[in-house]
């Protein structure tokens, strides 16, 4: 009850205010005979309030709206148009309006220039102004382009005056992104118009991005690289939820109808993906997943990170249902060692040729790390590496190391 006496304190205060001041006509033909005179552009606000606001938008909001019209005034001839009034039925029809608030800018004689819907903020509006003020990024401006074989034309633009007129916007979307040259796809502009149109056009990347919102939570760059991992992450996660709650599903009829759908490029990095996952997360087999893991990286080999890497080696070392993996691990790590030697490599590294018996390797890398890894090389280093050997027990009866 309080909420609605103070809304109601509110909206008398707006009207008076608005009354006194003048900011407004409710004559359109009124407006237009202004305009002949003082040359101002003519704004038609279409309302489903009484009193020039709507009813929806309180407190500060109010206040607002009624500041942004009270700003443009000097600039506009503005016409509040209650769409409640049946009297006013023939202009919903003439300027199509069909959602509320909206912004109908009209020229002397009557005719749409530009049009906007929903509420807006003070830089929206000031915008809106300046663009029909200079005659760009209007409806008009882009109809007269259309019409001028001479000139070309950003669709991408003309889409989003088009959706935020709330007109058909779907052919003029598609236009521009069959425009595009591949690298162009992965541009940050065009990234957030796949987004944004997701929905709006038959094609596999309006497919992914469409697909791509049940994952808002993910950062998503705007990388190729890092664009295609994405994708392929999202369709795998479904694949997988799909399957925890499925457990009977078939899990190659799935990836089949997916490759299919939305014309997976990268089939067989999808795959390796997929099967990673579904053994790790779902049927929860060692055996199998320690299987398809050397696939998985190898495909994926030039979009994971050494530390990345490093971990799934680690991982193998750590857990015996992998022995079968210790020299691939190796393969790995001595790969990554001779571009990007660290001291966390080398440490796991040693482990690994422990494991698989070259102790005197692993001896003679002990004896390079404080000469290679000055900087990091510490007590805490040293101690964990002595650990290493001293665990190993030297059972080969190779010589015993000692650090003095």
């Amino acid at each position: 009850m309080k909420r609605l006496l103070v809304l109601t304190i509110i909206m008398l205060l707006t009207t008076s205010i608005f009354a006194q001041k003048k900011l407004y006509k409710t004559n359109l033909s009124v407006a237009i005979s202004s305009a002949k005179k003082n040359k101002k552009p003519i704004m038609v606000y279409f309302s489903l309030s009484e009193n020039g606001l709507d009813t929806s938008i309180i407190g500060e909001l109010l206040i607002s709206d009624k500041e942004q019209i009270g700003i443009y005034k000097p600039k506009l001839n503005i016409v509040f148009i209650n769409a409640m009034d049946k009297k006013h039925k023939a202009l919903l029809t003439k300027y199509k309006v069909k959602y509320y608030p909206s912004y109908v800018f009209v020229n002397k004689k009557g005719e749409m220039i530009h049009k906007r819907i929903g509420a807006l903020s003070n830089e929206q509006f000031n915008e809106m102004v300046l663009n029909v003020t200079f005659g760009k990024s209007t409806l008009k401006y882009f109809a007269d382009l259309n019409k001028s074989k001479s000139k070309s034309i950003n669709n991408l633009d003309y889409a989003n005056v088009l959706y935020n007129a709330g007109m058909p916007y779907e052919e003029t979307i598609k236009k521009y992104f069959k425009s595009l040259k591949e690298d162009e796809y992965y541009d940050a502009i065009n990234f957030d118009a796949f987004y944004k149109y997701a929905n709006s056009a038959d094609s596999k990347e309006f497919r992914f991005f469409a697909m791509a919102r049940d994952y808002p939570e993910e950062k998503v760059s705007y990388s190729k690289k890092d664009r295609i991992i994405h994708i392929e992450n999202v369709i795998s996660n479904k694949i997988i939820k799909s399957a925890k709650n499925n457990p009977s599903m078939n899990i190659d009829d799935s990836l089949k109808l997916y490759i299919e759908e939305f014309e997976v490029d990268n089939k067989q990095m999808l795959m390796s993906n997929v099967y990673r996952l579904y053994f790790r997360d779902v049927t929860t087999n060692k055996q199998k997943y320690y299987s398809v893991l050397p696939e998985y990286i190898g495909t994926h080999r030039a979009y994971l990170s050494n530390d990345e890497v490093v971990d799934f080696c680690s991982e193998i070392i750590n857990d015996k249902d992998a022995e079968n993996l210790i020299d691939y691990s190796h393969s790995l790590l001595s790969e990554i060692i001779a571009k990007d030697p660290k001291i966390e490599y080398t440490y796991l590294e040693m482990q690994i040729l422990i494991k698989i018996g070259k102790i005197d390797t692993a001896s003679s890398l002990f004896g390079q790390v404080e000469s290679n890894y000055a900087k990091e090389y510490n007590k805490e280093w040293r101690s964990k590496m002595q650990k290493l050997f001293d665990d190993a027990q030297y059972s080969t009866g190779n010589r015993e190391m000692q650090l003095k």
